[in-house]
């Protein structure tokens, strides 16, 4: 969804370096708001006042409508006009923090979602930040910042106080998500490549049939 892009971009910028592009052949989500959040109805106002708090100059803060997008309804509207491509394998990383790995400044909500699930990253509950259909690669013990934003490193300041819970190894998070992608990737084709074989060879055995059932020296 557009209007959630620079959501999207800020992750990307943290956990890459800048605004990727898509990955052509897998697309791993570490972690988004899938499917909505409650927690994103009637907090646009907040959103504005402490989105700048984001250590990326390369993602700017403007409100094309990022949080509106985010709740359930929109979320759930896209997904059900939009299916996801076929061609594409989807993974998804979980962010479930246990309660002292939350940081102070996003307590408040994730004790907010806890009166709908406890098990919430402070921003999403773990069932909602799934992709439908992809491969589940695991859970991290972070919030939903400390997996995707390095504020120890961009902005220590709020890290040594509002952002009390932000180390997390992010590089060999994305590093081990990347090559167990690669890996069930490059075992699908072999799979693929024994069935296209094992066609081809059903489809041989079938024209030889044919041939000896016919007596005839000519096969198409």
């Amino acid at each position: 969804m557009e209007s959630s892009r620079r959501l999207l971009c800020t992750a990307a910028a943290a956990l890459l370096g800048g605004c990727a592009p898509p990955l052509q052949h897998y697309t791993a989500d570490v972690p988004a708001l899938v499917n909505g959040t409650p927690i994103a109805e009637g907090l646009e106002d907040l959103y504005e006042r402490t989105a700048g708090l984001l250590p990326y100059a390369n993602c700017p803060v403007v409100d094309h409508g990022e949080v509106k997008s985010l709740t359930p309804a929109v979320r759930m509207g896209w997904l059900a006009s939009h299916p996801l491509l076929a061609d594409i394998a989807w993974f998804s990383v979980v962010a479930m923090p246990s309660p002292e790995r939350v940081s102070a400044v996003l307590r408040p909500l994730h004790a907010l979602l806890s009166k709908v699930d406890p098990r919430n990253d402070s921003q999403v509950i773990y069932y909602d930040a799934i992709i439908p259909g992809s491969t589940l690669l695991g859970f991290a013990n972070a919030d939903h910042w400390a997996i995707a934003l390095p504020f120890e490193s961009q902005a220590p300041v709020l890290a040594a106080s509002l952002v009390d819970q932000n180390r997390f190894p992010r590089p060999q998070l994305l590093d081990a998500a990347v090559r167990i992608a690669e890996e069930r990737l490059a075992a699908g084709r072999g799979a693929q490549k024994r069935i296209a074989l094992m066609e081809d060879l059903a489809r041989y055995a079938r024209a030889l049939d044919r041939c000896l059932m016919w007596h005839t020296a000519r096969c198409p």
